[in-house]
């Protein structure tokens, strides 16, 4: 079982299990876990389907499109955003070596570190998270770091 969490409103983290929801710093409540599928989960993580929160509730909404990145410039943009995420998490003095995403989430920094950007044909027609899901890239979404 998967949980969303919410916050104020709004839509705060993702968890892929009960480790990952207890790993991530804050009080329930006011922060709320809603159960989701594992299904409805990984269609997050590959970034295509999002959450809505209204009214206390929470669903999973599938993207009308695939998210696309026209050249190599907007998926650097992306994936900048995406290390200054990860770079926080791994900071030495936040004290996150031991949550249990910490190996993948220190993997997939070294690999966007490396990753040669000219690979990929554009545009990508798909989300960066498809694309490693596709080629086997260790990876996970803005939303599930802790």
């Amino acid at each position: 079982m998967a949980f969303a969490i919410t916050l104020n409103g709004g839509v705060f983290k993702i968890a892929s299990n009960e480790t990952e929801k207890n790993d991530i710093n804050i009080f329930f409540p006011p922060a709320i876990a809603h159960s989701i599928s594992d299904d409805q989960f990984n269609k997050i993580k590959n970034n295509t389907a999002g959450l809505r929160f209204v009214d206390n509730a929470i669903t999973v909404v599938e993207y009308d499109d695939s998210q696309i990145f026209p050249d190599e410039n907007s998926l650097k943009r992306y994936i900048e955003n995406v290390k200054f995420l990860i770079n926080d998490f791994l900071e030495p003095s936040c004290g996150n070596e031991t949550k249990s995403l910490h190996n993948i989430i220190q993997s997939y920094s070294n690999t966007l570190e490396s990753f040669d950007y000219s690979s990929i044909t554009y545009p990508l027609n798909k989300s960066w998270e498809q694309y490693c899901e596709e080629n086997s890239i260790a990876y996970v979404h803005p939303l599930q770091i802790p």
